[in-house]
């Protein structure tokens, strides 16, 4: 932490014990935490492996010269952090989303080696169909690949491969949708996912998500809505920065119109509450505390 940007590294499997969540959080400019998702961390060179962040977005809203409020929210999935500086909220999201894809994640049980019709001792096999295309990845590779076979009935069980162009280390995970883990902009008007459909690419946009929240026209339609003033939640969804792959939701946290309430507020659905907060871009988002 003596660095000139000092940081530290957060790791997380997540609440199933599957995932890999690394996050940065790195002190880098004035007023602001930045944030970054990687594929895996190097405790030797202290370096990340496959960062996906944009390093002029990626951060939390925050006050060097005073104080400030802030609320935070996290499980073993993800984490949310608001600030208020001055009069102004700020969001900001972390983690795993909820994916539209299975989040059913397979533990290769050894090492993986590239070639033809590579058979790869799982786990669980049950939890794929053979024909279809899934993502194998460690912490230092990702590759999309046709799953042929399917043997659930030997100890362990077996998957094959039809060609994998690169190796992959002991404990490798495999499924529709492995690391599915985002940094947001910190308007949360956007976000960085640390793979992407064909696995990765250092490009920034390719990484790149943007929310899907309902317009200002949308809102005062229905937000709260005629019949019984009732104040609407909308799933945030994800889609890819070229609009051509959905990549999920946010976790616990929702859209709501500006008339919902005022910032801070408290809304509660049968047991569970809800804190809203108005933030600094046109959306207001309400994120579960219970």
């Amino acid at each position: 932490m003596t660095d000139a940007s000092p940081y530290f590294v957060a790791y997380s499997t997540g609440e199933s014990g599957k995932e890999d969540i690394y996050l940065q959080f790195l002190s880098s400019s004035t007023d602001r935490l930045t944030v970054k998702v990687m594929f895996g961390w190097n405790n030797t060179t202290h370096a990340a492996i496959k960062i996906a962040d944009d390093s002029n977005n990626s951060y939390m809203n925050v006050k060097d010269s005073t104080s400030f409020l802030y609320w935070i929210y996290a499980d073993l999935d993800r984490l949310v952090v608001a600030t208020r500086v001055g009069t102004t909220y700020y969001l900001h999201y972390s983690g795993v989303l909820k994916r539209f894809w299975s989040d059913k994640i397979a533990i290769s049980q050894g090492a993986v080696s590239a070639g033809s019709n590579v058979q790869i001792s799982v786990d669980d096999a049950s939890i794929f169909t053979p024909g279809l295309n899934y993502l194998i990845k460690d912490n230092a590779n990702i590759q999309r690949a046709l799953i042929s076979a399917v043997n659930t009935a030997s100890t362990p069980n077996t998957i094959t491969i039809a060609s994998l162009t690169t190796g992959f280390a002991s404990g490798a995970k495999i499924g529709e949708d492995p690391q599915a883990v985002m940094v947001s902009h910190n308007s949360m008007s956007a976000g960085w996912v640390s793979t992407k459909l064909l696995g990765w690419d250092g490009n920034t946009y390719a990484h790149q998500v943007n929310f899907i929240m309902p317009n200002a026209s949308l809102a005062s339609y229905t937000d709260p809505e005629d019949r019984y003033g009732l104040v609407i939640m909308w799933p945030i969804q994800l889609t890819a920065y070229s609009g051509s792959d959905l990549r999920g939701e946010l976790k616990e946290c929702f859209g709501v119109g500006v008339a919902a309430g005022l910032a801070e507020d408290i809304i509660t659905v049968g047991q569970e509450t809800y804190r809203i907060f108005g933030n600094s871009g046109a959306n207001w988002f309400a994120v579960r505390e219970s």
